[in-house]
């Protein structure tokens, strides 16, 4: 693991790939470590919706879909995605959104969003999502 102490060994370097790619490789990174089923869209979202991202529940048997704005940074695209991400692991873990405060995003909410933003920028999740 890296760790930035002055004698580690150096961070491995993240490759340029396309925002999209890069998004879908941390969607199956997170599902993996998460153990939970999403589909994930890049795509221009309605400026009418007023959302960088969305996160939905069809009525079918498909995983829900996290929709992202494809025209975000890669920075915002990847804040984004963990933002819908940790809706959907907070829906499994504690219960449909529409049934909770604030439209899902309660305390347990946030302490989702912090758990998977800690994994990825913290604990080195976005070197590990490279291979993915």
């Amino acid at each position: 693991m890296w760790s930035a102490g002055a004698l580690s060994e150096s961070r491995p370097s993240i490759p340029n790939m396309p925002v999209r790619d890069r998004l879908h490789q941390i969607c199956r990174y997170l599902c993996h470590k998460y153990r939970i089923k999403v589909r994930l869209r890049v795509e221009a979202i309605p400026k009418s919706w007023k959302c960088l991202g969305c996160i939905s529940y069809d009525n079918s048997d498909l995983p829900p879909l996290i929709r992202i704005d494809k025209g975000l940074s890669k920075s915002e695209s990847i804040s984004t995605l963990i933002h819908e991400f940790a809706h959907a692991v907070s829906h499994r873990r504690h219960g449909c959104a529409w049934r909770r405060e604030y439209d899902g995003h309660d305390a347990e909410f946030a302490l989702m969003q912090n758990e998977i933003e800690n994994l990825y920028f913290y604990e080195d999740g976005d070197v590990e999502s490279l291979e993915f």
